[in-house]
């Protein structure tokens, strides 16, 4: 018995020995880290979305001192997405820069989605050189920089080059050199590189996916959270069409759970609807289909109620009585929050 007491004492002690030896040699190496309780707890900093839908899917909110992609096909409301996380950031004294690759932004449609374009960074650049450039030394000062995007990154050379010139994988090639130094900078300045990406048909040959983001296999080896989103409907008010529904799903995550999925809606700017409740991420729309999953919006049949105090046939309908009612929506807002899910056994 004390054989073996003794046995597992010397083992420990070895275990620790070894640690030490290695916390010396770690200590003349450059970076961060460490042994015998030197070292900082390790916790990923998250900040909220400003969408409850969001928050809940990323288990708190989005990541700071990552490299996170938001993919989909055209006009899945990738950019209106941004600009709405753009929004809530400012709101929490965070600072924010939008490198427009594709210069298709406009201060009108982001004041819509709630920016306040005053004090939001912009940056046009005319290469893909130019944007990786700005994008690295702006890193060390800003907190999120949002790229917008991908397929937009237009190398130098096929610039320099005559049409139908062959340059094949450049930009995958000079994506693959300098993702890892965003990943550094990302580390010591806690900035997030948040990339805007575009589906392209992959399946060439008849095997394998049959679609695939822009840029090579970098940004998803490399990125710590990669949001899909996708068209899956139309909102309308009467005739008019005011937005639409997209899924959202988490296909890569490191700081929550993955291959979770909701919906948002998405309202556009310049519609009845958006010049009474904003544009962007719909705030009613994501208070009515929270509530609705924890229980606080009752649905019955086409009917959706609330309490004793609430009852309208349909979700338009329902939207355009809390647009009107926003005491009754901080109310349902605020049950949501308080709101404690029920322990499965």
């Amino acid at each position: 018995m004390s054989k073996s007491k003794d046995t597992s004492n010397s083992t420990s002690s070895s275990h620790i020995d070894k640690l030490k030896a290695l916390d010396s040699k770690f200590s003349k190496l450059k970076g961060s880290g460490g042994f015998i309780n030197k070292r900082k707890s390790i916790e990923v900093e998250k900040v909220s979305t400003g969408c409850i839908t969001l928050d809940r899917l990323l288990e708190g909110g989005f990541p700071r001192g990552r490299v996170v992609e938001i993919l989909g096909n055209p006009s899945s409301g990738k950019t209106t997405l941004s600009l709405h996380l753009i929004s809530s950031l400012q709101k929490q004294q965070m600072s924010c820069l939008f490198v427009d690759v594709e210069a298709t932004y406009t201060d009108a449609y982001a004041k819509a989605c709630g920016v306040d374009t005053s004090t939001l960074g912009y940056f046009c650049p005319d290469s893909m050189e130019d944007a990786i450039e700005a994008i690295k030394y702006a890193g060390e000062v800003i907190d999120f920089i949002f790229i917008d995007s991908v397929p937009a990154m237009t190398p130098s050379v096929e610039l320099d080059k005559d049409a139908g010139s062959a340059t094949l994988a450049i930009r995958a090639r000079i994506l693959s050199q300098e993702i890892p130094k965003l990943i550094s900078i990302a580390k010591k300045s806690n900035c997030t590189f948040v990339f805007l990406n575009q589906y392209r048909t992959a399946n060439i040959g008849g095997y394998g996916p049959s679609k695939s983001g822009s840029g090579g296999m970098a940004i998803p080896y490399y990125t710590s959270l990669r949001i899909e989103l996708t068209k899956i409907g139309s909102l309308t008010e009467g005739s008019e069409q005011i937005g639409h529904t997209s899924r959202v799903k988490i296909i890569k995550s490191k700081i929550s759970a993955p291959f979770q999925e909701d919906t948002v809606d998405i309202i556009y700017p310049n519609t009845s609807y958006a010049r009474t409740s904003g544009a962007g991420i719909d705030r009613v729309g994501d208070i009515i289909n929270v509530g609705k999953e924890c229980g606080i919006i009752q649905l019955k049949g086409s009917f959706y109620s609330y309490g004793d105090e609430l009852k309208v046939q349909g979700k338009s309908q329902l939207r355009e009585y809390l647009s009107s009612n926003p005491e009754v929506l901080e109310r349902i807002g605020k049950d949501i929050q308080s709101h404690k899910p029920v322990a499965v056994e």
